[in-house]
């Protein structure tokens, strides 16, 4: 019990500090390349991306940041 509050306390301070978790992102990962929203990151620590096909987690890969068109 306490181990999972713990995790959920970090998870929460990882969260408000993460800059990547809103952002419109392109993940470079074996085997080609994840393009969406970052929304969430997991209790797992994968970064939750959402793409136009759905939902994808992710543990591993190169992020960028896309900035807006104009």
């Amino acid at each position: 019990q306490w181990l999972r509050q713990l995790i959920a306390a970090s998870r929460a301070g990882y969260l408000e500090l993460c800059s990547t978790v809103g952002q419109e992102v392109r993940v470079a990962v074996p085997g080609g390349e994840v393009s969406g929203r970052a929304e969430d990151v997991d209790e797992a620590g994968r970064l939750v991306v959402r793409t136009e096909t759905g939902e994808e987690r992710l543990g591993a890969g190169d992020v960028v940041h896309v900035r807006p068109e104009g």
